[in-house]
């Protein structure tokens, strides 16, 4: 079962349970803040995919788009919105410090929130994991990360893509009700890219857009 949203002069097809991310489908277009950092626009790696409006926008943009939702209950939408646009790659998976499994969860306090599923490694999950680094093999010129907590373990994940490519990165960094399950501290990616040359360059909403600064 699914109910009809209209956005950006499009029909999407849209997680009946949701009452709270469609209420910020606009913040999608917080992405064109990013515009004047992208030297190169050949590959996007967007993760947090939900019913596919980042990986829509992000491909009017570049020249091929991953995408990557680990929920199933969203991925059957986004799989739907978006099958018809040929240079977007999509994938019901989550992007980690590894290959292997996890398990998809939601909070008790965010049962109407399709935005905040979020994953945990476990060896018997029902949801692969994988590394960035474990598929890329082109240019990227551009991470964007919604995923609710694991961003960190994602940059991890992408140590030799990043140190390759300098990609722009845009990511959400806040407290969550589930921080402590998964280990996650605000400020500890800002942390984590400062040591690798990465500087943040504007704040937008929730999210922060970070550019490499220093020589590789």
């Amino acid at each position: 079962m699914s109910r009809i949203v209209e956005w950006n002069n499009r029909k999407w097809s849209w997680n009946p349970m949701d009452k709270c991310l469609i209420l910020v489908n606009n913040w999608t277009f917080d992405f064109n803040a990013t515009l004047p950092y992208l030297e190169n626009k050949r590959t996007a790696i967007q993760a947090g995919g939900a019913m596919g409006m980042w990986p829509y926008l992000l491909s009017q943009h570049f020249d091929k788009v991953y995408t990557f939702e680990a929920s199933t209950d969203n991925y059957v939408h986004l799989e739907k919105n978006i099958s018809d646009i040929k240079n977007i790659v999509h994938a019901n998976k989550s992007l980690g410090k590894e290959n292997t499994k996890c398990s998809i969860n939601l909070h008790e306090e965010e049962l109407n929130n399709a935005g905040c599923y979020y994953t945990k490694e476990d060896e018997n999950g029902a949801i692969e994991q994988i590394s960035i680094d474990s598929f890329v093999n082109e240019p990227i010129d551009f991470i964007q990360l919604d995923i609710e907590g694991n961003e960190l373990n994602a940059l991890h994940g992408a140590k030799e893509t990043i140190k390759e490519y300098s990609p722009i990165i845009m990511l959400e960094d806040k407290e969550l009700p589930w921080s402590d399950e998964l280990n996650h501290t605000p400020g500890e990616v800002e942390k984590y890219l400062n040591s690798i040359g990465y500087k943040a360059v504007k704040k937008i909403h929730c999210d922060i857009i970070f550019k490499r600064c220093l020589t590789k």
